[in-house]
């Protein structure tokens, strides 16, 4: 059979970017079978030489070989009452009809990395269209714990379902790519692959199309020296790809990719990879043993916040936010105008207050109403809440409301993009609104809104953070998360990332948007496990990028213990798969018994990192989350009421190495020193470390160990620096070593290592 190799290279002006593809796929002959055809192999490398960080980025994805329906007859199953289904292209698609249920016989075994795959489209909505697997042909308690819902009008599938949101995309004839984790949801051996087309009335007129229907197993690939694996290597039932890459020279990898069919191997192609800087200039951090080959004498030790001793910096001391304000919200610093500006979750009273339900813009509303409030301030930590004139409160727009959303708009997670070309959309927002009806009658007026957009994610835009534009065609995902939610975007990715509880109760998952507005099916990334307190649930979190991690702020409920909610640490290479920062250390703990943020903490959805501070901003109260009904107005106030508050880390100061007094060693794994990134074409590395009763120094050796002449020892860093300057005697600097592989070998006693870094 031909096979064709294809290998482009093009360059993207303005970005200084160079993106190679290599291709390996089988061609479409004439009259070729599903069986007979190959799997399609897309490699891309991303060279990004512009402002520093430089990085080298290899994707891979595989689109394995379809199942072949007409190699497995249908069954029926449940009410196959119209018995309308058929298998069209050449066995690639399944067209279901009337009330049809059909099966295919598989034998498959989902394990904890199971996806599945498949096209669907429908043209007249039944009841009930779904997939699955199951053990028999009965419909029963099971068969709804295994199902996925896709669309339908009735409740019934899988619980915690969050695919059920078929929204065909403007000329895709109505169809719906879908790439379910069936691994995630549960796992065994299935005997059937199950599709339903649900429509029980006396004349059914329901339809469903599946076609490219594949099973897929997932793996993570670990990162290689120089390359960051964006994507995981992936295999079939028949089908897999590899994918190495070796360092040639300064500036060159060879990058080589192989695919196999049904154990066989049908392709290779290999191609050269040039790059200007090699991608190792980012600081490189501590959080687990990613660059890190040994280490001898060493602790890893996960960094408290500390609590600013004014804290709560901010209270509610208005009355749009006089029962409490919240950083169910975002903070940011603004380099352009030098102010931090927050948005905070404010609500003005309780369902125990004696006081009258509020107006908001002419409407009544609750009196615990979720509205956004603004403040500002100069340093960080005295802040002020101007008065808009935007939004009425009780009469008078003389208050720091923002107008978002339509009566409870919940989380708001702000980003601002100062690029975008479209000044009207340069801030973001995305939140959850949702209506409450007020408890007591309107006066007489219409005084409930009649907006008559459905409840779910809203997006909104606005070219200065406090006049904004609910998007039109609100809810962009018609799902709530009753929590704060985080949004970020990508640079790598090119995509914007929202991690919020959509879906999965109180857990995290992932969505992804590249134009804010279309999102990807959520994904369960995070919650709680064996290891945590029993009970123990994620409430939410705090989610940031940083030098090339994913870091989070999780807070963790423990609903089965104490009520109580504190934060912890984790980071990701990829945004999806977590780790625990040394074990399950807290960032910041409660507060002592009967301090204001004792019961309960929530952090902004990112930190604020300036100069060589990262300001933490978090919301507390006494309180914890039982809520203790039986008290009064008063005894609630002083325990749920709480503030805002902030803590610091140094700069890179999530995690330290740090240094017995013995004395202890860090072997870095082998890494190219680059050309300098100033003027002075002296490359210079420096340590984040704190010395200030030890020492640290720096042996520079090849990556077979043996000590490069000249940089046995570095002079002696002793003290605490936040930038220190690692120096070599008789003046050897390493503009000697630029394009070379080497390892550090940092050695001291009594010192906390945070990072290093070339420049």
């Amino acid at each position: 059979m031909p096979l064709t190799k294809h290998f482009t290279t093009a360059s993207l002006r303005g970005v200084g970017t160079i993106l190679a593809t290599i291709l390996l796929t089988a061609a479409a002959c004439s009259g070729e079978s599903p069986k007979d055809r190959l799997p399609q192999l897309h490699l891309a490398v991303d060279k990004s030489y512009g402002k520093p960080p430089h990085t080298v980025k290899l994707q891979a994805t595989l689109s394995p070989v379809p199942l072949d329906l007409r190699q497995h007859p249908l069954l029926s199953w449940y009410e196959d009452q119209t018995n309308a289904s058929c298998v069209e292209a050449d066995g690639a698609a399944l067209h279901m009809e009337g009330n049809a249920a059909k099966m295919i016989q598989l034998d498959y075994t989902v394990t904890p990395n199971t996806v599945l795959s498949f096209d669907f489209q429908c043209i007249q909505q039944g009841e009930i269209h779904a997939i699955g697997f199951d053990n028999d042909r009965d419909l029963d308690i099971a068969s709804a714990q295994r199902m996925f819902v896709l669309h339908g009008t009735e409740g019934w599938g899988i619980a915690n379902n969050v695919y059920r949101q078929y929204q065909p995309r403007q000329g895709d004839d109505g169809w719906v790519h879908y790439r379910i984790p069936v691994g995630r949801y549960y796992q065994g051996t299935f005997k059937y692959l199950a599709f339903m087309n649900d429509h029980d009335v006396p004349t059914p007129t329901a339809n469903s199309r599946f076609r490219n229907v594949s099973l897929v197993e997932t793996g993570e690939q670990p990162e290689g020296p120089q390359i960051r694996w964006d994507l995981g290597d992936e295999q079939s039932a028949t089908d897999a790809w590899a994918v190495s890459h070796t360092y040639e020279r300064p500036g060159l990898y060879v990058i080589r990719a192989t695919v196999t069919h049904q154990g066989k191997h049908i392709a290779s192609h290999k191609v050269n990879v040039r790059v200007k800087h090699p991608p190792d200039v980012r600081r490189t951090l501590f959080l687990d043993d990613r660059a890190i080959q040994k280490t001898t004498g060493v602790q890893r030790v996960v960094h408290r916040a500390l609590k600013h001793p004014g804290n709560p910096i901010l209270v509610g001391d208005q009355p749009w936010d006089a029962y409490r304000p919240q950083v169910y919200g975002t903070v940011q610093f603004d380099a352009q105008r030098n102010v931090f500006r927050m948005w905070y979750l404010a609500i003005p009273s309780h369902v125990l207050s004696p006081d009258p339900e509020p107006f908001v813009g002419g409407f009544k509303r609750i009196g615990h109403t979720t509205l956004v409030g603004y403040a500002e301030s100069q340093d960080g930590y005295r802040w002020v809440k101007p008065k808009l004139g935007i939004l009425s409160f009780n009469g008078s727009k003389a208050n720091g409301l923002v107008n978002l959303g339509r009566d409870n708009s919940e989380g708001v997670s702000i980003i601002h993009q100062p690029q975008d070309p479209d000044p009207l959309r340069r801030y973001k927002a995305i939140f959850w609104e949702h209506r409450v009806e007020p408890t007591t009658a309107p006066t007489g007026r219409e005084t409930l809104s009649t907006d008559p957009r459905g409840d779910g994610m809203w997006v909104s835009f606005s070219a200065d953070g406090l006049h904004w534009n609910d998007f039109s065609g609100n809810p962009v995902i018609p799902q709530g998360s009753d929590t704060g939610q985080c949004v970020l975007y990508d640079a790598d990715l090119k995509q914007y990332v929202l991690y919020s509880r959509l879906g999965v109760g109180r857990r995290i998952s992932r969505s992804v948007s590249r134009d804010f507005l279309t999102w990807s099916q959520p994904q369960l990334v995070f919650a709680a496990d064996g290891g945590d307190p029993p009970g123990t649930e994620v409430y939410g979190g705090g989610f940031s990028r940083y030098e090339g991690y994913y870091i989070g702020t999780p807070w963790m409920f423990y609903r089965g213990t104490n009520q109580r909610i504190d934060v912890q640490l984790i980071h990701s290479r990829d945004g999806i798969h977590w780790q625990r920062t040394a074990g399950r250390e807290r960032i910041l703990p409660n507060g002592p018994e009967g301090a204001w943020d004792s019961g309960i903490i929530f952090t902004a959805c990112q930190p604020v990192v300036l100069d060589d501070r990262i300001l933490i901003y978090y919301s507390a109260f006494q309180g914890d989350h039982h809520g203790h009904p039986e008290r009064d107005w008063e005894e609630s106030k002083r325990y749920y009421r709480g503030g805002i508050g902030v803590a610091t880390l140094r700069r890179d100061g999530w995690v330290s190495l740090d240094l017995v007094y013995g004395g202890g060693e860090i072997v870095t794994h082998p890494l190219l020193v680059p050309p300098a990134t100033a003027d002075d074409d002296t490359p210079r590395l420096l340590l984040n470390t704190n010395a200030f009763t030890g020492d640290v120094r720096v042996t520079i050796q090849t990556p077979d160990g043996a000590p490069v002449p000249g940089f046995e020892n570095s002079n002696n860093l002793h003290g605490d620096f936040l930038r220190g300057e690692v120096t070599w005697p008789r003046g050897r600097t390493l503009a000697e070593l630029v394009g070379r592989r080497i390892q550090l070998r940092i050695r001291g006693r009594l010192a906390r290592v945070y990072s290093f870094w070339f420049e």
